[in-house]
């Protein structure tokens, strides 16, 4: 229940105090504290956590998923655009998952009515990769913006 972790939360904020910096645990307990504020939905609170994490285990692909989901449930897309960019063109071998997760979000952002967005997003992401993450993800990106100039030229610039 909520209040189970909401407990469990106030117990693993006492238990990180207890921590040195370099110590495994104080690494695990913050896993723990971030997977109950998503249960309870801070996700204010998860996301921060998830942030700290990334950067301390850049190589887990789990850790990244929770981090986006936490800001999409905040509705922070274009941040979550800038995050994605930084991992698309770092050294990570999950390329397919963030471009899938950019095609997600641009979804989201379609469905908001922001067309003209959407068009300026997709033709920034072609510049920076014209197979937009892949035949299938290309054909995505391609059927948003044919959509979002279709809705522009109907008068609805979003």
């Amino acid at each position: 229940s909520k209040k189970d972790y909401n407990r469990a939360i106030q117990m693993t904020e006492k238990q990180l105090a207890t921590f040195t910096e370099n110590e495994d645990a104080l690494w695990e307990s913050r896993v723990i504290l971030a997977q109950s504020c998503i249960m309870t939905n801070n996700w204010d609170k998860a996301a921060g956590l998830y942030t700290m994490l990334v950067d301390h285990f850049p190589d887990d692909i789990e850790l990244k998923k929770e981090l986006l989901r936490s800001m999409l449930e905040m509705k922070q897309y274009e941040k979550s655009l800038d995050i994605l960019a930084g991992w698309i063109n770092g050294p990570y071998n999950d390329k397919e998952f963030f471009w899938k997760s950019r095609l997600d979000i641009i979804t989201i952002i379609f469905g908001n009515g922001e067309y003209i967005n959407v068009k300026e997003l997709i033709d920034k992401f072609e510049a920076e990769d014209p197979e937009l993450g892949g035949k299938e993800l290309k054909s995505g990106f391609i059927s948003l913006r044919e959509k979002s100039l279709s809705k522009m030229k109907d008068g609805n610039p979003g």
